[in-house]
């Protein structure tokens, strides 16, 4: 049996990535295809290539098929085009129109050529700068079309791809296992395997209702840091309410994520000029857009500790944080993360997402883990077959999961749910 088939309940579980095209390519390939679906849909969608986001799309209308999530974002997704789609980088975004051209879908995806691997396709907002949970654009009810959509144009336009290849992707995501149950009926080769999980805490009415969650220790803990140096007002909450504000604290909360870092024997996130300044336009334009946050705690005046986050309906991203290491004993990380809480509580956000990453600490706030994938789909060319060979030998055995043993292993919970929420779509 070929490995890229599956049975139809293990098709329906892996998650992977939508790819997308580039322009020149290949003279020969359509750069845009009129299909009718297998799926849930009444008429026949458009899947179309184009350069840029800002080419599908204005703010608004993509904003509102990204949903909350702000790395989903034309702010972010746009800076990152900027900034990270240099040479050797080509965005290309794939949107799907309903038969009254009105745009219902897209996948945000760039392509990058080697002469190992030949063309890759991945999302934008991929690499160093670790955007999490990021997938296919469109309301919940256009999920299941869009996907299968997208997911015939590529195969269709098969020979001008070697892989798809992806991570962050969140084992949960409907559209996406959708997406691939169609790659794998379509004979791709599909394999994954686990990165780091994303953790989030669940944010109650109250903090006095989150507490007895903490473990004994660090609930006392909590409670004494509390008392000595936030109510007794010896170290100071503060939130970028301002664009003066956001200038002041930026380039603060960057010295002390470095300082923190460098007192790990790390270089630090920002020591990178690219990363550095795409983080300096994401600020501007989330300020813009109402969804940025800045925190830190100040002691004498001076911050000690702060974090950078993103906001989306009542969920506050934490991107990065720091501290001041010749502050460690007053425990400035704790102090910032008490303080940041509790404010978010009494703003009404219900969750607090720490993103990926399996830090002990983590665990220890009470944070829940969102499992994360990273998936991998081979072209069927034969280039593409003779690159996957050559992959499978780098990576040495049992590096990556056989794609069918995997998906047994998370049918149980995943394929019945993901069954269920298309049985209704449709």
């Amino acid at each position: 049996m070929d490995p890229g088939a599956a049975s139809p309940s293990e098709q329906i579980v892996v998650c992977a990535e939508i790819a997308t095209h580039t322009k020149g390519m290949h003279a020969a390939m359509s750069t845009s295809t009129l299909l009718t679906p297998v799926g849930p849909t009444n008429a026949a969608l458009r899947v179309e290539c184009v350069g840029s986001v800002a080419d599908a799309a204005d703010c608004a209308t993509w904003n509102a098929l990204s949903g909350e999530n702000p790395f989903r974002s034309w702010q972010w997704l746009d800076c990152w085009s900027r900034h990270y789609a240099v040479a050797g980088v080509e965005p290309m975004v794939l949107v799907v129109r309903d038969a009254q051209d009105r745009l219902i879908g897209v996948a945000p995806c760039c392509a990058t050529r080697s002469r190992i691997w030949g063309r890759t396709i991945r999302f934008l907002g991929s690499g160093e700068v670790c955007s999490d949970y990021l997938g296919l654009l469109s309301r919940p009810e256009d999920a299941p079309s869009v996907a299968e959509a997208i997911g015939t144009w590529l195969t269709s336009n098969g020979d001008t791809w070697d892989r798809i290849e992806l991570d962050g992707v969140a084992a949960d995501d409907a559209a996406i296992a959708r997406l691939v149950a169609g790659f794998q009926m379509r004979r791709h080769h599909v394999a994954m395997r686990s990165m780091p999980s994303a953790w989030a805490v669940e944010l109650p009415e109250r903090w006095d209702d989150y507490l007895p969650r903490l473990s004994q220790v660090r609930r006392d803990r909590v409670r004494q840091l509390t008392r000595r140096w936030l109510d007794s007002g010896r170290c100071v909450p503060r939130l970028a309410q301002s664009w003066s504000d956001v200038e002041r604290a930026w380039p603060m909360l960057c010295e002390l994520h470095q300082r923190r870092r460098k007192s790990l024997g790390e270089a630090g996130c920002f020591a990178s000029p690219q990363f550095t300044a795409f983080h300096y336009e994401v600020v501007d334009r989330m300020y813009q857009a109402g969804r940025l946050r800045l925190h830190w705690v100040e002691f004498e005046g001076q911050a000690i500790a702060g974090e950078y986050a993103l906001t989306g309906g009542d969920t506050i991203y934490v991107y990065q944080c720091g501290f001041d290491p010749d502050h460690s004993k007053m425990k400035p990380g704790w102090l910032n993360t008490i303080a940041s809480m509790r404010l978010a509580i009494e703003q009404g956000y219900r969750r607090y997402d720490l993103l990926r990453g399996d830090e002990p600490y983590k665990q220890s706030w009470r944070a829940e883990t969102r499992a994360l994938l990273e998936v991998r789909v081979m072209g069927k060319s034969v280039a593409a077959r003779l690159r996957h060979r050559l992959l499978r030998a780098a990576a040495g055995a049992g590096a990556w999961i056989n794609q069918r043993r995997e998906c047994s292993r998370l049918a149980a919970g995943f394929a019945p749910r993901v069954a269920s929420d298309a049985a209704k779509l449709d």
